[in-house]
């Protein structure tokens, strides 16, 4: 009966089904093994760290409560904020502008504030020609001193990526941009004189006045952010100190000596949730209202509800979903009346803004303009 034309086919296609069910088992028996040893390996104690490790205090007295534990040093007294650019992506574009524009909108009304951008070639050759008039530069005078400073950091990217890669272990995910890991190295390009930054994610907008969150940087922590969301898009890092030991640290804690499965890649937020895990001691919060991140439910919260859980609002992360058109897109998407000031923010003309920069110089005195600096390192 085998050599009945009808029956050989179906024999032929019951043998194939046979190899590949066998084939795929194969695959999911030696993955399941892979990360089995990952997951065990990491249960080890790490070393101990080549360089001296700095006494960051306690967590629990950083953390009774968030932000009543405040810095009042003077050595730091201009505001820092810092972005990652990577590629020439228009949506990302369009997210940057919007995010710039809140931050500009919110800047301190009685300190100086400095924009660290840190770009790679493509980023870089993207902004250059065009920033000054997206933004109408020649509009923008302010109440205190601003400064836009973009970075060409191409020649550092491959140091970079050899860094993270020789301390974790891991290649770098390609879901995100190399630019996402370009903060974990601000130390490497901003000038020495900065000790704190503010960094953002491109879908982040400012909608207070940042003066207030730069009360509570904390110098004894190697970098703040929300301790519930764990959320690396909205953080203030210690420049100073991740220059220090923040690399020697991360390095104690990745296992070396072991298989890592191949498609297991690393991501800046999976680095800093690492270093939060293995050294709590370096790490405290930031207050509530510098913590909204639609990724962790936050925009569930509707009318009084989103009210009662946040009286105080400072900013608004939309991340967590595939924006297709960039951040433009998500506010009009969100229709909710909550969120009607980050709408008003996307549509906001620059125009505008620089009247509303103008509209807030005390009498009699003239502003400062708004600079704007490219630099290559």
């Amino acid at each position: 009966w085998t050599q009945c034309p009808m029956i050989n086919p179906i024999i032929a296609d019951v043998k194939s089904i046979r190899i590949i069910i066998v084939f795929i088992l194969g695959i999911l028996v030696g993955r399941l093994f892979g990360i089995t040893r990952y997951l065990d390996s990491t249960t080890t104690e790490p070393a101990v760290p080549s360089v001296p490790v700095i006494d960051f205090g306690s967590r629990t007295i950083l953390q009774q409560p968030i932000g009543t534990r405040r810095n009042n040093n003077n050595n730091n007294n201009s505001v820092h904020m810092l972005y990652g650019l990577s590629g020439q992506e228009p949506s990302f574009f369009n997210e940057f502008y919007v995010s710039l524009k809140s931050v500009i909108l919110n800047a301190p009304t009685d300190m100086p504030m400095s924009i660290h951008c840190l770009a790679d070639e493509r980023a870089y050759n993207k902004t250059l020609p065009e920033i000054a008039d997206r933004i109408r530069l020649e509009n923008l005078i302010a109440r205190q001193p601003i400064s836009i400073i973009v970075y060409n950091i191409e020649s550092k990217g491959f140091g970079w990526k050899k860094v993270i890669e020789r301390c974790t272990g891991h290649k770098t995910s390609k879901r995100h941009t190399m630019g996402t890991f370009f903060r974990l190295f601000a130390y490497d390009v901003l000038p020495p004189s900065v000790e704190h930054a503010i960094y953002l994610d491109t879908d982040a907008v400012i909608i207070s006045n940042l003066q207030e969150l730069w009360k509570y940087r904390n110098s004894s922590s190697m970098f703040q952010w929300g301790l519930d969301t764990r959320c690396a898009g909205f953080m203030m890092l210690n420049i100073r100190q991740m220059g220090i030991n923040f690399w020697s640290l991360v390095n104690t804690t990745y296992p070396k000596d072991k298989p890592i499965p191949v498609l297991h890649k690393i991501n800046d937020q999976q680095i800093f949730r690492n270093f939060d895990h293995h050294f709590p001691q370096h790490v405290s919060g930031v207050p509530p209202e510098w913590n909204n991140h639609k990724a962790n439910n936050f925009h569930q919260l509707n009318g009084g509800m989103l009210l009662k859980n946040r009286p105080k609002m400072g900013m608004l992360h939309f991340n967590g979903h595939n924006k297709g058109g960039g951040t433009i897109n998500v506010f009009e998407d969100d229709k909710r009346k909550e969120y009607s000031v980050v709408h008003y923010l996307a549509h906001h003309p620059w125009e505008w803004v620089g009247y509303m920069l103008q509209s807030q110089l005390p009498p009699g005195t003239r502003g400062y303009p708004v600079s704007l600096n490219f630099k290559v390192v």
